[in-house]
């Protein structure tokens, strides 16, 4: 444990050395003073004091002893005792205290055996039964992976003893595990958004073609975190998942608009072009007042929310305007390939009606 501590200090130094690396510690700590009571079995029995006893009135002189509650209306207050002697040097306090015996009476502490002062660490941690000590600090100024980077560098030359290893986690480790965990939930997410698709449109092609919405999206996110410099953290992307729900709403209304025009007769180009102009404003006013609404907790969310809000005004901005484009293209490419599917398959089963047709 000594070798280890060592360690943790020689890294707690370089780590402190880094700019951006502020409030540097460990999770031992400095050690705390104790008392080390050996008493003496032979006195004990002479005396007829049981271990107990011992234990409890040394805890008077320390800690204190919880002897009883009171009840002050709806509270419960703890009566502790503490020894109303104070001198300078505790070891002679506890000393000339008195245990009770078993058969009546009492006998001070120095009958009993001897007290020593030592020093004592708070804790011993283990991770994977292996004995660990965790350095921690918070990053100013910095983006965590920067100063994670300038410490691995730094401790590239540091010759660590035998047996000893020295792993990374913090935000870096959250991370990756935050990334399994949303991309899990992701998937299901967008599986379940399919599903009442196809129950909407009574069609496979259809959602897909929506869901195109969500991978723009994607990127005006990343792009939005790369402007401002802001990390792909958990909240970030929290935000891309949240993000998904929101943009495929206007691919939806937008196709179903398209599908209306065109059940009532219009040709394809012409109902594309009316469900563009039917939906641009009310798609550009959900897509203002969303903003609006995260406006606050973006500029005002600090680093937990920030990212978040600045994953889904800039996807939403991003995939909003290329909605209106990309998705009314990707739907003509859909409708002329179904289209021209349709008219051949009817062309294969009445040959002899199209022939006909053609010749007229």
């Amino acid at each position: 444990m000594t070798q280890l501590r060592q360690v943790s200090s020689d890294i707690q130094n370089v780590l402190s050395g880094i700019p951006g690396a502020i409030s540097v510690t460990d999770d031992v700590g400095t050690e705390m003073k104790t008392y080390e009571v050996k008493p003496d079995p032979a006195k004990l029995n002479l005396f007829n004091v049981n271990e107990k006893d011992l234990s409890q009135t040394l805890r008077i002189a320390t800690e204190g002893l919880e002897v009883t509650t009171l009840q002050k209306g709806e509270d419960s207050l703890d009566v502790t005792l503490y020894a109303k002697e104070q001198t300078a040097d505790p070891v002679e306090r506890m000393n000339k205290m008195n245990v009770p015996k078993q058969s009546g009476g009492t006998v001070s502490v120095r009958e009993l055996g001897t007290i020593t002062p030592g020093m004592m660490i708070k804790s011993i941690h283990h991770l994977n039964q292996t004995r660990t000590i965790t350095i921690r600090s918070f990053a100013q100024d910095r983006l965590p992976d920067e100063i994670v980077k300038d410490l691995k560098a730094q401790l590239a030359q540091y010759s660590l003893p035998s047996g000893f290893t020295i792993e990374y986690g913090g935000e870096n480790e959250e991370r990756n595990d935050a990334f399994v965990s949303i991309g899990k939930l992701s998937i299901i997410v967008v599986l379940l958004i399919y599903i009442i698709m196809v129950m909407q449109f009574y069609s496979l092609s259809i959602p897909l073609l929506i869901l195109s919405t969500v991978y723009l999206a994607a990127g005006g996110a990343v792009i939005g975190l790369f402007l401002t410099g802001s990390p792909i953290g958990f909240m970030a992307l929290m935000g891309l998942v949240s993000l998904a729900g929101i943009v495929v709403r206007n691919g939806i209304i937008l196709i179903e608009f398209i599908e209306q025009a065109r059940e009532k007769g219009l040709p394809l180009y012409e109902a594309v072009t009316e469900a563009g102009k039917a939906r641009l404003r009310p798609i550009l006013l959900t897509m203002a007042t969303a903003i609006g609404g995260l406006l606050p907790m973006t500029v005002m969310g600090g680093n937990l929310w920030r990212p978040m809000g600045i994953t889904i005004i800039s996807g939403l901005i991003y995939s909003t305007l290329l909605t209106l484009i990309v998705v009314p293209c990707l739907f003509v490419i859909l409708a002329k390939w179904r289209d021209a599917r349709a008219l051949k398959k009817g062309g294969h089963v009445n040959r002899h009606a199209a022939d006909t047709a053609h010749s007229g």
